[in-house]
């Protein structure tokens, strides 16, 4: 069985990085900076942090009641770690939302592999009729 191209790889990884920049851009603007005290100037946001486990960061919107976790973006150069809204789903309806939401980026991701694939497909189909 033949392995798969790297060009069907780069299909799926621009997908998957599709998906990822689609779902980060639903999220809402930065945070502020907080003081020594853990409290932003004006009281809005909050940044809570455990005293035991680090990767339990996140940031506070007391006005809103909006949470955004730390998240390292390990998929870009350099790692650079950035607040990402994490979105609360609050009975039924929202859940059945989000799922649709959910699988309509799995549903183009899929799309964008199959392209990937029949393009590397129709390239080695010329490639073999150059021979």
């Amino acid at each position: 069985m033949k392995s798969a191209s790297p060009l069907v790889y780069l299909g799926i990884g621009a997908a998957i990085a599709t998906g990822a920049l689609f779902l980060m851009s639903q999220a809402t603007p930065p945070a502020r900076h907080s003081s020594a005290s853990g409290e932003a100037r004006d009281g809005r946001f909050q940044i809570v942090m455990p005293d035991s486990v680090r990767a339990d960061i996140f940031l506070l919107d007391t006005h809103e009641g909006r949470v955004w976790v730390n998240t390292e973006l390990s998929y870009l150069g350099g790692k650079p770690e950035v607040w990402m809204y994490a979105r609360r789903i609050d009975g039924p309806e929202e859940n059945v939302e989000f799922h649709k939401q959910i699988w309509a980026v799995d549903e183009a991701m899929r799309k964008a592999a199959a392209a990937a694939e029949e393009k590397l497909k129709a390239a080695e189909e010329a490639e073999k009729k150059k021979r």
